[in-house]
């Protein structure tokens, strides 16, 4: 007789319960529907905008922006708030309005992060060309960059080379004597040491 006493009171605390929170939301509907049926209606079965992004809404980021639900976590067109456009050319990632093109943290889409030894260029994670210090520009051509040669990394000497490289078809190599008119270089983003042509630029100390 105990537990259906328990049983009966627990059933009317839950029925009083979600008596309570169909009040809340036909009201929040009332207010921000025309005409408020369907989202009265959804609220009934649990579910709807009143769930999503109004009173019972489970996520902060989910905002009732123009009549609908929107992430604005994500939305470019009401990023991180309604209405906030994302200018041509960014698109929203957590709330924030990113160049995709060039982000490390969300390199060609949200949330692809770059290692920490690559850089985003043109929304890919590229590697960094090799770090040979302080070094004046190589100037032209565009793709004549600061690489090393395995023979002079100990003197700390850079080359201005070919860093636009083709992996697949560049010939691998362990020292720069193997290399025709170029230097045998890590620097070239191939994951192997490959021969670069250097005899476009000049050498270089820094």
């Amino acid at each position: 007789m105990t537990g259906l006493i328990v049983f009966t009171l627990l059933m009317l605390s839950v029925a009083a319960t979600a008596s309570s929170d169909m009040s809340v939301c036909a009201a929040w509907c009332v207010d921000n529907f025309v005409p408020p049926g369907q989202c009265i209606a959804q609220a009934a079965q649990g579910q709807g905008p009143c769930y999503t992004c109004g009173p019972f809404g489970a996520s902060p980021t989910q905002q009732l922006c123009g009549g609908a639900c929107v992430d604005t976590a994500f939305d470019s067109n009401n990023c991180g708030e309604c209405d906030n456009v994302c200018s041509a050319g960014t698109f929203c990632c957590g709330s924030q309005c990113i160049d995709i093109t060039i982000d490390n943290n969300n390199c060609g889409a949200c949330g692809n992060v770059c290692p920490s030894d690559d850089h985003c260029s043109i929304g890919i994670c590229t590697c960094n060309p090799g770090d040979c210090g302080a070094v004046p520009p190589c100037g032209p051509p565009s793709n004549c960059g600061c690489v090393r040669s395995d023979l002079f990394d100990f003197l700390n000497i850079g080359f201005c080379g070919n860093t636009d490289v083709d992996c697949s078809t560049a010939q691998d190599c362990i020292s720069s004597a193997e290399c025709v008119g170029g230097i045998c270089s890590p620097d070239v983003c191939c994951g192997r040491k490959v021969c670069v042509a250097a005899g476009e630029c000049r050498a270089f100390e820094p």
